[in-house]
């Protein structure tokens, strides 16, 4: 009776001393939306639960058809979609010495994951399409002497795994400051590499509306050597070099890759720009898997796969640039990115992307990104605007031009999005 009476009295400490030490939130959201030339309901509810350097979330999506009041079919029609229903989990312990994180671990949609210095993977985004949601793992741990990234892209079939290890060896007693070499590698195990024709010589589409396409594997593995070094407290530059070989079907290539990143940061404001020149020859591209990769594995621009149009230019050798500036200052934050490359026979067209964040203002905050990809008018554009009462009261808009799939190809359409709803914390 004793044991049970301690029992009790500590379980009645320990659960309200829990319960204060995590913050929990509860919202809830409705919306009007048009999605793939489709006008729905939306309703989104559920709970973020955060303790320390772990966070978990929940959330019910759920879209109807207006014009027959029945949940949106494109929601639900492939494996992947169903991890909208599993929960985001996220464990960061950053570190302030310019590392990684000393442990990360994130379970869900991904923001823009990179690896290295993106030769190889670049922002990569897996829910970039809202026909095709998938949920990604990423682990990322940094032991000062060696670090390992790994990324699953799509958690129900694995589609597309990455991983990289990097250490920092010693020289003599003491090790080498900063420098770093990393080992990249990643696997596309079903990378489409052509699009089935029917008798009539048309494309053939799935019940997804996504083309019927013969696949492959797409490996492409690299090494990278990087050496930061410090001007002065608020001037860094980090040289580096990266050496990568692609192998997908009958076809192969490599790159070279040499960069510099300058960094500078003091007070409130932060910089970070580099300057990268690459060389390629057969199908190998630079940066193959970038935030565009969902949508052009399948279709780039207005041709067939990546894939496919990379083996059609297995014999070229080509030169180009990629610039990239990213600065905070307050509030602000925006990001450039501009990829070129030499003029050629069959070479591949520009690549850049804008994006703006500003600070709160009024209680709102706006975000606005845009970006060119190959082909003719091939132009991404998102802008958001999300306001936050001095209450539990919220409203947002969202307009976007992305890509839909319809009949087997992508076309761009018009999304957009008006609602609000509720949100309490404690």
């Amino acid at each position: 009776m004793k044991i049970r009476l301690t029992t009790l009295t500590f379980a009645l400490l320990w659960v309200p001393t829990f319960a204060l030490a995590w913050q929990v939130e509860l919202h809830g959201d409705l919306a009007m939306e048009r999605l793939s030339g489709q006008s729905v309901s939306a309703l989104d509810a559920g709970f973020v639960a955060e303790h320390g350097a772990l966070k978990v979330g929940w959330n019910v999506p759920i879209r109807a058809d207006l014009t027959n009041t029945r949940l949106r079919r494109r929601d639900w029609d492939e494996r992947g979609e169903w991890s909208r229903l599993l929960p985001t989990i996220s464990w960061k312990r950053p570190t302030d010495d310019g590392r990684l994180t000393d442990f990360q671990l994130r379970l869900g949609p991904t923001s823009g994951a990179t690896m290295g210095h993106g030769s190889i993977i670049r922002d990569y985004r897996s829910a970039l399409l809202v026909d095709h949601f998938k949920s990604a793992l990423q682990v990322d741990v940094d032991a000062k002497g060696v670090g390992l990234q790994v990324l699953i892209a799509d958690v129900t079939q694995a589609s597309l795994i990455a991983s990289r290890l990097f250490f920092r060896p010693r020289v003599g007693a003491a090790k080498a400051h900063g420098l770093t070499i990393g080992i990249t590698a990643a696997a596309d195990r079903k990378a489409p590499v052509n699009n089935r024709l029917n008798a009539q010589g048309t494309a053939v589409s799935l019940t997804s509306q996504l083309p019927d396409q013969d696949h492959a594997p797409l490996v492409i593995a690299g090494i990278d050597v990087s050496l930061p070094f410090s001007i002065n407290e608020a001037h860094h530059l980090v040289p580096y070099v990266d050496l990568n070989v692609a192998t997908v079907s009958e076809g192969g290539g490599g790159g070279v890759h040499a960069g510099l990143w300058w960094s500078y940061q003091v007070a409130d404001l932060s910089l970070r720009a580099r300057w990268e020149l690459r060389a390629t020859q057969g199908s190998y591209r630079a940066g193959w898997m970038d935030d565009f990769y969902e949508l052009e594995r399948i279709q780039l621009g207005s041709d067939g796969p990546k894939a496919q149009v990379w083996l059609g230019r297995r014999g070229l050798r080509l030169l180009g640039h990629l610039t990239e500036l990213n600065a905070r200052w307050r509030g602000w934050a925006f990001k450039g990115l501009w990829e070129t490359w030499h003029s050629a026979p069959n070479a591949p067209d520009d690549t850049a992307t804008l994006r703006l964040q500003t600070p709160v203002l009024w209680n709102a905050q706006g975000h606005l990104s845009w970006s060119m990809r190959p082909g003719s008018a091939q132009h991404a554009l998102s802008m958001a605007t999300h306001w936050q009462s001095r209450g539990p009261w919220h409203a947002f808009v969202r307009i976007n031009r992305t890509w839909a799939a319809q009949d087997g190809r992508f076309d761009q359409v018009w999304n957009g999005a008006i609602g609000g709803g509720m949100r309490w914390r404690w």
